[in-house]
């Protein structure tokens, strides 16, 4: 295994030094001197150690450091350290431990998480990836590797990479990281086998082999599976999480999948990652600053399903007077004029659509006639096929003032002029007057 960290480039770090002795990156020169000397100080310690705890993230590994010291005491024969902060079940893998395949990864994290603005401090960063396996070299065989393992696939892809980096005659072992950790969970660890290092070795081997980027616990194994894997129950999550009108708060949909029982662990990161891919094919309307959203700022991201796609019909009646005056009404919410006529309801025939919308916005009641004209369009960004029918109807009763009951949605009633009328309704080319003698023939099949 000697021949994995030999890969490692010292280039990488020599041009990273340069950047820093830059007047203009003093305080990331500070803080890289700081990091610099933590490191000299873990490295003392590994070497020290008798055990070296693993976890896969740096808030896991404090969780670690406060429950084992209940039972070790705080020794400094036990030392914890913590994979780089970043989800490990999603992007490339391949060579990890090589300069290249840290670059390779570092390239693959800044396109998909747009982190180029946090170069220190990344997901893909290569001397974070770097630093991680150098300390993995110090270890020997007189010492044991602990794994604290959560469930989750990030967990189990963290530890099949760093398992398959260990030398074969490094002592290592799991134990599964949970609340009520004790001295006992500790002690009756499991120990790794030949057989079963092997087989772990064989499953990361097999991980790699494929071509998905997406790793997923599948009936408790680590499988590789399609980017769109979680896709539906992300699309769930954001179906019942909390709304205002039809947008959703980021924060309110990480409340909603974190607080459920049925969560697969899924990172941050990862849904982020998703939520935007599902944006570009139009499966979701973001708006919001996703930049602040993909480093867990999630309230400034606002996410909204599609509207979906639906036929709508819709009935008017062309309604003339003994003047040729035509019955017309004025939209409320919209402030135009129109024939009276709207959308025909669930398994209602279009006639008899027509004679209610007729009675419920004008007060009177017609007997409709031939059909005189089709209109098409597509409506709300194309989510709406509408069909406009046209007929040509009578009035049957007479009232004495043109009254709605639906003072809401209808301002006005009025018998108007046809030369007026015709300026109102542009999607007739032709005027309206040429839908006066026009019939087409439709028949309601019983």
């Amino acid at each position: 295994m000697g021949t994995i960290f030999k890969a490692l480039n010292s280039m990488t770090r020599e041009e990273l030094l340069h950047v820093l002795s830059l007047p203009e990156n003093r305080k990331k020169r500070d803080m890289f001197n700081d990091e610099h000397r933590q490191r000299i100080e873990l490295e003392q310690r590994i070497r020290s150690s008798t055990y070296i705890h693993i976890a896969f993230s740096s808030s896991e590994a404090g969780t670690v450091r406060v429950r084992s010291s209940q039972f070790t005491g705080g020794r400094a024969e036990h030392v914890v350290i913590s994979i780089p902060d970043e989800p490990l079940e999603f992007g490339p893998l391949t060579e990890l431990y090589t300069s290249e395949g840290q670059k390779q990864r570092g390239r693959w994290c800044k396109t998909w998480l747009e982190n180029d603005q946090y170069p220190f401090y990344a997901f893909g960063h290569p001397s974070a990836w770097r630093s991680f396996f150098e300390s993995l070299a110090l270890i020997t065989a007189k010492q044991t590797v602990i794994f604290w393992l959560n469930g989750s696939s990030h967990s189990q892809t963290g530890f099949l990479c760093v398992q398959a980096t260990l030398a074969d005659d490094i002592p290592a072992a799991t134990v599964k990281l949970h609340e009520k950790l004790s001295e006992e969970d500790f002690n009756h660890r499991h120990v790794l086998g030949s057989k079963e290092r092997a087989k772990l070795q064989e499953q990361w081997s097999t991980m790699l082999a494929s071509e998905s980027t997406l790793r997923a616990m599948v009936h408790g194994e680590l499988l590789p599976v399609p980017d769109t894997y979680y896709d539906d129950l992300l699309l769930q999550y954001i179906k019942e999480a909390p709304h205002d009108g039809e947008w959703v708060r980021m924060g309110d949909l990480l409340g909603e999948i974190y607080s459920s029982p049925n969560n697969p662990i899924l990172s941050f990161a990862f849904l982020y990652h998703r939520i935007r891919a599902l944006a570009y094919e139009a499966k979701l309307t973001l708006r919001g600053l996703p930049f602040q959203a993909s480093f867990g700022h999630g309230t400034s991201l606002e996410i909204a399903l599609p509207r979906p796609y639906r036929r709508v019909n819709v009935v008017y009646g062309l309604i003339m007077n003994e003047v040729n005056d035509i019955l017309m009404v004025k939209n409320r919410d919209r402030q135009d004029w129109s024939m009276p006529g709207g959308m025909v309801e669930d398994k209602e025939p279009l006639q008899e659509a027509l004679v209610r919308e007729v009675k419920e916005e004008t007060g009177l009641i017609v007997d409709v006639g031939a059909l005189c004209s089709v209109n098409e369009a597509y409506l709300d960004d194309g989510t709406e096929h509408c069909l406009f029918f046209t007929f040509n109807a009578k009035v049957k009763t007479t009232i004495s003032k043109l009254a709605t009951e639906r003072p809401h949605e209808i301002e006005d009633v009025c018998w108007m002029p046809l030369h007026e009328a015709e300026r109102h309704m542009p999607y007739h080319p032709y005027g309206l007057s040429s839908l006066m003698g026009s019939e087409a023939t439709y028949h309601l099949q019983a």
